[in-house]
């Protein structure tokens, strides 16, 4: 009995000594001021664009409509309350050698990438995803093509609606992100540009890709669309802000760790 005294006392003497990680290290400084302006100023700008989304709707057709020949801009009241622009183009029905020719295309890529090496397994996952898309529209076009329910003009609408509530919610989404650096005036401000450059590469971005896949639509017929939605839509958007975000962070990471006002230590 006393052996097994010693031996629980000496265990917990031997646990005091141990600091964990979540009751001690170092944190950023953050000016609370200067992360309330921020998410408040964040908050503003998503409401203007949200209050003018038809203006933005129809900026984006505006410069869209100039590249594509015989283009129209339309408008629709989408949800029943708020109105937006959009292009009306062309677009066509694969025929029944096309299909047949995508089948085998897309076949071939999913049987084949997981032996490249050359790829990293999300590169080779994305790929093959992107071919079973491809291959599923295939397959609907070649047995069932007559039951597909889409135009061009509906894929033009649901593009324009979800353009614009992405770059809508992009100053909250990166407000509340990059609020918590605030550590300096400086960095307040950087934040604030971070938010803009994000902002403008996205509406072009967005003008370019809607230019793209409407032509290709048309060329290329609408076999492609549901890959046009899946894997060039809203997923290439999450991507390049969280690039930016990324890339952005890594700068700031690089530049203030060694900053000693810019830190507090936390036990």
């Amino acid at each position: 009995m006393k052996s097994m005294g010693l031996n629980s006392g000496s265990s917990a003497n031997s646990e005091k000594k141990i600091i964990h990680y979540a009751r001690f290290g170092k944190i950023l400084n953050v000016k609370k001021p200067l992360v309330y302006i921020q998410l408040l100023f964040s908050v503003v700008i998503s409401l203007i664009l949200l209050l003018n989304l038809k203006e933005v709707s129809h900026l984006i057709s505006y410069f869209s409509i100039y590249f594509l020949n015989d283009a129209r801009i339309l408008e629709e009241t989408v949800a029943s309350f708020f109105k937006l622009n959009y292009i009306g183009y062309s677009g066509r029905f694969p025929s029944l050698y096309e299909s047949v020719i995508y089948i085998f295309i897309s076949l071939i890529f999913i049987l084949y990438i997981p032996k490249v090496n050359l790829l990293s397994a999300p590169i080779k996952i994305y790929v093959q995803f992107f071919f079973l898309v491809l291959l599923c529209s295939s397959l609907f076009f070649y047995l069932v093509p007559y039951k597909f329910p889409y135009s061009s003009n509906n894929f033009s609408l649901l593009y324009m609606t979800i353009q614009v509530g992405i770059l809508s919610f992009i100053p909250v989404v990166l407000g509340f992100a990059l609020s918590l650096l605030n550590v300096s005036t400086a960095i307040f401000f950087l934040n604030i540009l971070i938010t803009f450059i994000t902002l403008i590469y996205s509406f072009v971005f967005g003008v370019v890709r809607y230019i793209a896949l409407l032509y290709l639509l048309d060329k290329l017929s609408y076999i492609w669309m549901a890959n046009f939605f899946f894997n060039l839509g809203p997923l290439l958007d999450m991507i390049y802000i969280s690039s930016i975000y990324s890339f952005y962070l890594s700068i700031l990471s690089e530049k203030y760790a060694t900053k000693i006002a810019y830190w507090r230590w936390v036990y």
